[in-house]
């Protein structure tokens, strides 16, 4: 069980580890052990107990094409980063991609799901392997 507010609920089963159609719903920042982080939601898509789960992934605010969210709005968008171009959190959500999830347990012997990457819609890839339409 977790205590959320004093109240008690029951933990949701985590993600197991794997990749899955997805798309992002929510960006927000907050402060982290080593400063600001940059914190996407994804709604799962899939055609099992997991559709329609919630998971999230951290990454630095730095957007270059070797960061790990400048690999993650490329995925997301499409579209190499650009060096002084900005983004904001409207042109990013909603969009279908491919998320990798991982697991990670605590001391405590909780399982948490966790986004390790974002890759390409698959429709994304197939378009860009056989060409346009």
């Amino acid at each position: 069980m977790e205590w959320n507010g004093g109240v008690a609920t029951e933990a949701k089963q985590p993600v197991p580890a794997g990749t899955y159609d997805a798309m992002p719903t929510e960006i927000t920042e907050e402060e982290g052990k080593y400063g600001t982080m940059i914190r996407i939601e994804f709604l799962i898509f899939t055609n099992n107990t997991f559709n329609e789960h919630k998971v999230s992934g951290l990454c630095s605010p730095n957007i270059t094409p070797e960061s790990k969210w400048g690999r993650w709005i490329t995925a997301i968008t499409g579209q190499p980063v650009q060096p002084g171009t900005h983004y904001a959190p409207n042109q990013l959500l909603n969009r279908d991609c491919r998320i990798v999830v991982e697991n990670t347990t605590s001391d405590s012997g909780r399982v948490f799901d966790n986004v390790k990457d974002v890759l390409p819609s698959r429709q994304r890839l197939t378009q860009e392997k056989i060409g346009p339409f």
